[in-house]
C-alpha cells in the first residue's frame, strides 16, 4: 500500500473520520517520510521480516533490508502498536542462528505486540509456473508443525510473544 501512499493516506483519513479501525499491512521497504505521513491515521502496523541478515536477505529476495529494519526501529519508537509477520522457510531462514538473530532484533523493538510465524507453503510454484519462470523454491518441503513450535518456543525465550500461523 505504501507504493499507493496518497490514496492509502486519503483511505485511512476517510477510515478515521469514520471511527474504523486501520491497518497497514507492509513489507517496510519505503522512505521513511511516507510511514510519518501515514502513521497518525493507523492503529496497528502489520509488518514483514523475512531476515536479520542484509546479505542473505538480499540473496532472497533481491534486496537488502537495512531500510526495512530501519523502519521497523523508527515505528516503534512512534508508539504505533506492530505484529509482525514471519515467513518460516527451510534452508532460508530457519536455521538456529538465524531464530536466534531475529528474536534478538526483534525482542530489542518496542511496540511489537505479538509474531506470527507462518510455516512456508507451496501455493506460489503454481503461478511462477502460468508466468513461465523458474520457482526457486522447488523441491522445498514446508516446516512440520513440531518444527513451527520449536522456532516458537525458541523466540518466546526471548519474552516474544509468538503465535504458529497455518
Amino acid at each position: 500500500p505504501t507504493l499507493q501512499h496518497e490514496f492509502v493516506l486519503a483511505l485511512l483519513k476517510t477510515c478515521k473520520a469514520e471511527g474504523l479501525h486501520t491497518a497497514v499491512d507492509t513489507s517496510g521497504q519505503t522512505p521513511w517520510h511516507i510511514f510519518e505521513d501515514l502513521l497518525p491515521y493507523i492503529d496497528i502496523v502489520l509488518y514483514d521480516i523475512k531476515h536479520s541478515d542484509s546479505g542473505h536477505h538480499r540473496t532472497h529476495t533481491g534486496v537488502p533490508n537495512q531500510r526495512i529494519l530501519e523502519n521497523l526501529q523508527r515505528l516503534g519508537q512512534s508508539g504505533t502498536p506492530i505484529e509482525i509477520r514471519m515467513p518460516v522457510i527451510p534452508t532460508v531462514n530457519d536455521d538456529g542462528q538465524d531464530i536466534e538473530a531475529t528474536a534478538l532484533l526483534l525482542a530489542g523493538i518496542q511496540g511489537i505486540t505479538r509474531i506470527e510465524l507462518l510455516p512456508y507453503h507451496k501455493l506460489g510454484a503454481s503461478k511462477y509456473a502460468r508466468l513461465g519462470m523458474p520457482y526457486q523454491l522447488d523441491g522445498l518441503e514446508p516446516p512440520s508443525a513440531p518444527e513451527m513450535e520449536a522456532i516458537a518456543q525458541r523466540m518466546r525465550a526471548h519474552g516474544l510473544e509468538v503465535h504458529v500461523g497455518s
